[in-house]
């Protein structure tokens, strides 16, 4: 009987130590490996099977998906780390969402912002550490992809904040038409070489009455450039500025 007792306690204690050690565990580096794992597993099913299909799809975000959608709850010792790992994998949450519309007009759209996200996510995983996948050059492709993303998005964010914080005045010079304009100074850090912006013109009453647009081409990086637009109906109302269209040099 005193035997049992020592033996039980013993066990007790070695169950309670082994589960204060997994409480401790830190879960960075498996999370890579196993990104990296769902990674190669994609692509050798897509080289496998490269027809685009909404089984297809669902099969190259699966692939993934297995490997990493436990990590959300587990302890990382980077925090940075962490907050990527589950935005990843609710990107590719919502990545098998968009698979289910394959098909729809809307499709490649939503599949385009899809990887665009993922690919500027991958890239700041692997500015963290480096992922460990077996197949480089094709990772060396995506991450290439991810810091273009990334950079267009830094782009079209400078030039919205450039747009929105123009003060636009009514120019005088011209007597027929009801022009504004603001000199604005490219302070993006890039040449853009083309740039569209939408003006939804509202009265006094908030209704749209118009759309017109501002072209801007060749707008040098530190210089400035005169944005201007034309209200025809000339209305009493507000304006507002959306950007359609940017292509860097």
């Amino acid at each position: 009987m005193f035997k049992k007792v020592i033996c039980i306690v013993l066990s007790t204690i070695l169950l309670v130590g082994c589960a204060s050690n997994s409480e401790n565990k830190n879960y960075d580096s498996e999370f890579l490996t196993s990104l990296s794992k769902g990674l190669d597993r994609r692509w050798k099913d897509s080289d496998k099977d490269p027809e685009e299909s909404a089984k297809n799809y669902k099969l190259w975000v699966n692939d993934e998906l297995d490997e990493v959608k436990d990590y959300g709850d587990k302890k990382f010792k980077n925090d940075k780390l962490k907050e990527l790992a589950i935005r990843y994998i609710n990107v590719l949450k919502e990545g098998k969402e968009i698979a289910s519309n394959f098909g729809a007009d809307s499709f490649e759209n939503q599949w385009s912002e899809h990887q665009n996200e993922r690919y500027e996510l991958l890239v700041e995983i692997n500015n963290i550490s480096e992922i460990p996948v077996q197949d480089k050059d094709t990772l060396d492709e995506i991450l290439a992809g991810g810091k273009e993303v990334k950079r267009d998005n830094k782009v079209r964010k400078d030039l919205e904040n450039i747009i929105n914080s123009a003060e636009f005045k009514p120019d005088d010079s011209n007597s027929y038409l009801a022009e504004y304009s603001a000199i604005v100074e490219n302070t993006t850090g890039y040449d853009i070489d083309a740039l569209t912006v939408e003006v939804s013109l509202f009265d006094e009453n908030d209704v749209l009455y118009n759309t017109t647009y501002i072209n801007v081409n060749n707008w040098k990086k530190g210089t400035k450039a005169k944005l201007d637009f034309i209200d025809t109906d000339d209305k009493e109302g507000t304006y507002e500025f959306s950007l359609k269209y940017y292509e860097i040099k």
